[in-house]
């Protein structure tokens, strides 16, 4: 993949956030996000949704009553 658009870096965002993209592709991702502001964003915002949700503690619920 040599250039990207929007529409590939959303389709092919989550290999690319989960690190399974060969060193070309990610060199693709990066000059995308450095070039749209709207991708760029979009990434930002999932990397922040990301790390809010691993610091909350996982939901224990009540003991049902005996």
């Amino acid at each position: 993949m040599r250039e990207m658009n929007c529409s590939q870096f959303r389709q092919f965002y989550s290999d690319f956030a989960d690190g399974l993209i060969d060193e070309a592709e990610a060199v693709a991702f990066h000059i995308h996000m450095a070039e749209c502001l709207a991708c760029e964003r979009f990434d930002a915002a999932l990397r922040t949704g990301g790390r809010t949700l691993r610091q909350l503690r996982p939901h224990r619920p009540d003991p049902l009553p005996a």
